[in-house]
C-alpha cells in the first residue's frame, strides 16, 4: 500500500467513464478483478475516490475503505496494544 493519489485529470476521467455503464453483472471477471485492483489501492487512493463519488467505483472503494476498518478492529480485539513503561537506569 502507498501513498500515491490519482490526479485531477485521472479522477475526471474515472468520472466520465464510469458514468457511461448503467449497469454491470457482480459476477463477471471484469468486475472482479476490478475489486482486486481496488483492493491493492493505498487508504489515501480508497479516500480519494470515495470523495469523488465516482458511479460504481467509489462504491468498491467504500467497501474496501469497511472491510480494512474492521479487519483492525478484530485485530486490535486480538492484539491489544500493551502500555510500554520506561524502565529508569541507575
Amino acid at each position: 500500500m502507498s501513498n500515491k493519489t490519482f490526479s485531477p485529470a485521472q479522477i475526471k476521467t474515472m468520472v466520465t467513464q464510469f458514468g457511461k455503464i448503467s449497469k454491470v453483472d457482480p459476477e463477471s471477471p471484469t468486475i472482479s478483478r476490478l475489486r482486486a485492483e481496488v483492493g491493492t489501492w493505498g487508504m489515501p487512493m480508497l479516500e480519494q475516490v470515495r470523495e469523488a463519488h465516482i458511479p460504481w467505483l467509489s462504491y468498491f472503494a467504500t467497501r474496501e475503505i469497511a472491510i480494512r476498518a474492521e479487519a483492525a478492529a478484530e485485530l486490535a480485539k486480538l492484539y491489544p496494544v500493551v502500555p510500554v513503561t520506561t524502565i529508569e537506569q541507575n
